[in-house]
């Protein structure tokens, strides 16, 4: 892997919220191998207590948490400004009024496209910041 690929990345804090521990073992090998750090949870609750204590460039989660219910995390993630996507095995018509208009990610993914969007987000972002106030 090469250097511009392996910072791809780099300087970005991610939180990752997975409740099947070898795939989320799996996806933060993946996203620290492109220069992230990463924070991984395993349940809801974990991760808005992640999200309460510490600044996250980005939020990685797992629609199906178990049973328990994503969208105060998703509505905490939003309140902070904290973009996000959904990893799900869920087809998309099953996915709750509130999350519609995120990106998702069907299992089974290929890391690489979550990889691609997280950097597409970042480069949008950057380019935002930069833009010249509107007058």
């Amino acid at each position: 892997m090469s250097n511009a690929k392996k910072k791809l990345l780099s300087g970005l804090r991610i939180l990752l919220v997975e409740d099947s521990l070898l795939l989320a073992m799996e996806v933060e090998q993946t996203l620290e191998t492109y220069g992230a750090e990463v924070v991984t949870c395993l349940g809801a609750s974990e991760g808005m207590a992640a999200i309460r204590n510490t600044q996250f460039d980005f939020l990685l989660t797992d629609y199906g948490l178990g049973g328990t219910s994503v969208l105060p995390l998703l509505h905490l993630a939003a309140s902070r400004n904290i973009p996000l996507a959904i990893l799900t095995g869920y087809p998309p018509d099953h996915l709750m009024e509130a999350s519609r208009g995120l990106k998702v990610f069907e299992k089974p993914f290929r890391e690489a496209d979550i990889v691609k969007h997280i950097a597409a987000v970042r480069l949008r972002e950057g380019e935002a910041e930069n833009d010249p106030p509107a007058e």
